[in-house]
Formats: structure tokens, sequence, C-alpha cells
């Protein structure tokens, strides 16, 4: 099966969302100890992200009802209506209920600091949201992201940390405002090669040119516009950005879909180039006895 995204709850072990099954509870041999695939009666077919607030709720994102994670980009390019969930659940799973939907790919979710909030980043708005645990009208709180969000968690200084997976670009925003041409790339080319956002991975003579991005001879100039990128971002308590960490067009950390803050230690994944990665930042930097 397809694991989406990891957490560890102190009442039920290691958490893990699974494509097309929801989430399961599994203990230290390996058993699986509770399931949740179902909230308000619809199956959770793509789990996105989860958090776990310290009470033991548990809060996970939903992306679609129509594609599975590993079709991401399918869902981006056919422009439906947000059908994505922010669900919540008891420490075992049980009492599922939705506190959010017709959420545009919600990608992240966190427990704010003050534990009253659980905050949703949505790729396809760019968006990330504040909602009240006990109910309430969202808070927006960064409307216009430059990026596609993925995960996002607490840092260890009243801070967030927020992956993101690709970067948007004036070609990407182009096509996806020309209906036509869109849905004739999808009916006719390859997904890998669809004109549009990528985690990276390696070259293709055939991937679509974007104005300077690929140079003569293949050399890939670090100040073009990017297909893939590496982006990390530090967020102070109200979603605003205080640093951000960045593997240019040439580099090779793109597709960054997850971030750990782990006592000061930040470790980020490429997924686009199946890496993990320690970064350097200006937080370890003040933690350095001087």
């Amino acid at each position: 099966s397809n694991v989406c995204s990891l957490a560890w709850s102190d009442a039920n072990g290691l958490l893990v969302c699974i494509a097309g099954r929801g989430i399961c509870a599994v203990d230290a041999t390996g058993k699986i100890t509770a399931r949740l695939e179902k909230a308000d009666g619809l199956p959770i077919v793509c789990p996105t992200a989860i958090a776990v607030a310290p009470d033991g709720t548990i809060f996970v994102s939903d992306g679609s009802r129509h594609n599975a994670p590993d079709q991401w980009l399918q869902d981006l390019m056919q422009k439906r209506p947000g059908s994505g969930r922010l669900i919540a659940c008891e420490p075992d799973l049980s009492n599922p209920r939705v506190l959010a939907d017709e959420l545009s790919w919600p990608s992240g979710v966190v427990v704010s600091h003050d534990e009253q909030d659980v905050l949703v980043a949505e790729a396809w708005k760019h968006c990330l949201t504040a909602y009240r645990r006990t109910g309430g009208p969202p808070r927006p709180l960064v409307k216009n992201f430059a990026g596609y969000p993925a995960r996002v968690v607490r840092g260890a200084n009243r801070d967030y940390w927020l992956a993101f997976f690709a970067l948007r670009t004036q070609l990407t925003e182009f096509v996806l405002r020309e209906r036509g041409f869109r849905e004739r790339m999808m009916e006719r080319v390859p997904p890998q090669l669809w004109i549009g956002p990528s985690l990276g991975g390696s070259f293709d003579y055939r991937e679509p040119n974007q104005i300077g991005r690929i140079k003569k001879l293949g050399i890939q100039k670090p100040w073009a516009p990017p297909r893939s990128y590496g982006l990390v971002a530090r967020l102070d308590e109200n979603g605003q950005a205080i640093e951000s960490l960045h593997s240019r067009a040439s580099g090779k950390l793109h597709g960054v879909t997850s971030v750990q803050d782990l006592n000061g230690r930040i470790l980020m994944v490429s997924k686009g180039h199946g890496k993990i990665a320690e970064i350097p930042t200006s937080v370890q930097a003040d933690r350095i006895p001087r």
C-alpha cells in the first residue's frame, strides 16, 4: 500500500496514512490496533497529512474525493471544485467528524502552539488558514504563497516550519486558465511531460521548456524559471515568513514534502531527489554558545 504520512501518538503508537484506505494505528510489534476509513459516511481516499494534539486528538487532511495522493498533478490540472476535508477524531481513531470541507488539496495540518487552532495549508489555493477547534469561521493567515505548500510542523521557538513541494510559475498559471489546451494536453501527453510543477528527478529532453529553463547542452542555470524547486520556510505565530531556505533551479534537493524540527535540528525530505537533509538555519546559529 502507498503510505502517505506518519505521526506518533502516545496513546496509540504509530499512525499511518494509507492511500485509498484511510488511517491505521500500529503497535510496536507491527500489529494494526485501530482503523479509520470513513468520515461522515465518505471514505478517506487521499490522506495527505496528520497531526496529533497534546490531548491526543488526531487531525487528518483528506486531499481530494476524486484522486489519490500520487495523482496530485492530475488533481491540479482537472481544476475541480475543492473536495478536500479536515477531519478530527479521538485518540483511538473513533468518532470522526469533519471540521472543514470543500478545501483545495489540503496538504498540511498542524495544531497551533496555544492548542486552540488547527492550521491547514491548501496547495491549490496557496494559502494557510487557522480553524478554531471549538468551531467558528476560519481565519486566513496567508492568502497567496509563491509556491504550493506541503506539510507544516511546529518549531521549537513558537514558530512553524512549512515545506513547499514546488513553486508557481507564470507558464503553469497560464495553462490553468486555458481549459481547451489543458484538456488536450492531459488526453495526449504523458503526465510526466505536462506543463506544470514537478517534484524533480531525472532530466528528460522531452520535458516542457519554461522560457530559459533548459540551456544549451542541457546546462540548467540556477536563476532560470524553475519547473521543480526546493523550498522550506520558517513562519512566526501569525504565519508570516521569518526565514526561507532554497535549493535553486539547478539544485539537488527539490520537491520538499516534509520538514521536522527535532529539538533544533531541522530535517527535510526531498521527495523529488529521494533525499533526507539537515539544513542550517539562523535559529541553530543563535543556539551556538558564544
